[in-house]
């Protein structure tokens, strides 16, 4: 008890070295024909701390499983205890000035290989660069696992350093990461903490550039640090015809949770269906509460985030923005295959800036999972087809009722899209031609509703016993909001009631928002009244200014809009009244 074992290089890590005597040429990886082995294999409970001090040449080919495990490093492992096989449990610090760098390993970590039990400790300072294997920097597989009882955890903390420049490859049970690996396959847990450092400039030949964690009991928590890099030379990158992930990859119920940090500059270069320029999620979940995700790229599909069909993504918090896909989902990507979706939850201050959509796949929609803080819009959503009815928006009644306006649909050009309180998709445009009745109507027991509308140049001609343009509203102690667009002149008249009508139950109320997109003119005429109001209350306003060209009740001009309506609605028959509005 008491007792520790440090490794330090007297000169520093430049000159000396623990060097196993493989030279690094990765373009002719060896075999078992010339395995070197393990460069540092630490077998103790006895804590170990290395410092200035270069860790190379290690090359683990034997082309059996259980050699073949940390090139550079291989840290725990099993001892027999009379009838009983145990972990050793070690514990590794990676100083200041401590390098593990150039090792080879035909099996899991080429860099470092740390068993179940074990946990290794990396400081500022400490290098993990130049490595090749299953899990190029540092692997936590629990290889040995099948012969000893027991729960054991294994972890790893990064408060520093780096690690970078490492090449994970592909073995046919997907398990692979460029810069480290979390596996799940026995009773146990492995987590891997992030406080600080960089893990940049990997690569890998299938799933995850920077980081893979594949399993039920495997957890990843960034709460500082960089995945990725400053710029698009030094970020991860997953390759190959099935690159996921250039930044993260999350498979077999894994969880990845962020708090703090930048996921950044990482590619997934895929040539055929990957995606996921900075992380993507095949079955697990990523919690993200803080950071960043930026300028993130792929050449499929989801810049910033992949959702597959067993994925989850639940954002309460951190923002993503400037990244880029070729194909669709600048932002987020989620998926639908067969039928089969994955979940996209949204609350708190989470933001998915308006350059980076979230495109939604057949059967997709976000979940409001709890009030939004964010600038509207939180997120502006592409759908896969633009159907008029279809859910983009899931939620309580009451989160939809209240968040439902801070989303936005992707422009359709030619075509007047929106979202309605109800978390649907609907497109109510009236255009060039004529018309007999024009309105909207809440259905009884609805709550707060909103509908949009735009006119494109109609005209309503003069028709008995009939409003021209009615909202009516059913339901007491609710507001029906209209958005309203007018794109050229719009002519509505009528010969009975009003030219513009409210009307509804008592108590109900309706507000018409005029739209600033407007760049027409809307002229109503009614034998009673021009605008008629019959037991709902009501206001007219602007969203973010209305801009007029005119506003005049037969022939004479109002400068404000209360004045305009209330002239308006007072007028007798037989006047007319006009709005015109410019962007």
């Amino acid at each position: 008890a008491g007792f520790s074992i440090t490794l330090e290089g007297k000169t520093g890590s430049g000159t000396d070295k623990i060097n196993a005597g493989w030279g690094g040429d990765t373009d002719n990886l060896p075999d078992s024909e010339n395995n070197i082995g393990t460069a540092l294999s630490i077998k103790t409970s006895v804590p170990v701390t290395i410092k200035n001090l270069t860790v190379t040449g290690g090359c683990a080919a034997s082309g059996y499983e259980d050699d073949d495990l940390g090139g550079g490093i291989r840290l725990g492992g099993v001892y027999s205890d009379g009838d009983t096989e145990k972990p050793f449990e070690a514990s590794l610090t990676l100083a200041g000035g401590a390098v593990v760098t150039k090792n080879y390993a035909n099996g899991y970590g080429g860099g470092v290989y740390v068993s179940f039990g074990s946990n290794l400790t990396i400081k500022e300072g400490a290098e993990i660069s130049g490595n090749t294997g299953y899990g190029g920097g540092v692997c936590i597989y629990p290889y040995e696992i099948e012969s000893v009882e027991g729960t054991f955890k294994t972890t790893v903390t990064m408060n520093g350093g780096s690690i970078s420049g490492n090449t994970g490859y592909a073995n046919t049970n997907a398990s692979f990461g460029g810069g480290r690996v979390l596996v799940y396959d026995y009773s146990g847990s492995a987590s891997f903490v992030m406080n600080g450092g960089s893990i940049s400039e990997n690569t890998c030949d299938g799933y995850g550039g920077g980081v893979c964690i594949y399993g039920e009991n495997v957890k990843f928590t960034m709460n500082g640090g960089t995945i990725g890099g400053s710029s698009s030379d030094n970020g991860n990158s997953s390759t190959t015809y099935n690159g996921y992930g250039g930044g993260v990859y999350i498979n077999r119920g894994a969880t990845f949770e962020m708090t703090d940090g930048a996921i950044s500059y990482n590619k997934s270069e895929s040539t055929g269906y990957g995606g996921g320029g900075a992380v993507f999620i095949s079955s697990g979940t990523f919690d993200m509460k803080g950071g960043s995700l930026t300028s993130n790229t792929a050449t499929y599909r989801g810049g910033g985030v992949y959702i597959a069909s067993a994925g989850i993504f639940n954002m309460t918090g951190g923002s993503i923005s400037g990244n880029t896909a070729t194909n669709d989902g600048n932002g987020v990507y989620q998926y639908n295959y067969n039928g089969s979706t994955g979940t996209f939850s949204m609350g708190g201050s989470a933001v998915v800036s308006s350059d980076n959509d979230v495109y939604l796949s057949s059967g997709n929609y976000i979940t409001v999972g709890g009030s939004l803080s964010a600038t509207s819009p939180v997120a502006t959503i592409t759908p896969s087809a633009y159907t008029d009815g279809a859910t983009v928006l899931s939620g309580t009644t009451a989160l939809l009722a209240s968040e439902y306006t801070k989303f936005a649909l992707t422009p359709k050009t030619g075509e007047s899209w929106s979202i309605t309180s109800d978390g649907k998709m609907t497109n109510y445009e009236v255009s060039s031609g004529t018309v007999s009745d024009i309105g909207f109507e809440t259905p009884s027991g609805a709550g707060d509703l909103t509908y949009y509308l735009t006119l494109d140049n109609v005209t309503r001609p003069f028709q008995q016993y009939s409003s021209a343009l009615t909202f009516k509203n059913n339901n007491a102690g609710t507001t029906l909001t209209v958005y309203l667009t007018l794109i050229g002149n719009n002519t509505l008249t009528a010969d009975n009631h009003g030219g513009l009508k409210l009307t509804g139950v008592s108590g109900a109320r309706i507000n018409v928002i005029f739209c600033t997109t407007s760049t027409g003119t809307l002229t109503c005429k009614g034998s009673i009244r021009d605008i008629q109001v019959e037991n709902v209350t009501g206001t007219f306003s602007k969203q973010d200014g209305l801009y007029f060209t005119s506003a005049t009740i037969n022939g004479t001009s109002y400068s404000d809009m209360d004045s305009f309506f209330t002239a308006a609605q007072s007028s007798n028959s037989g006047s007319t009244f006009t709005i015109s509005t410019e962007p």
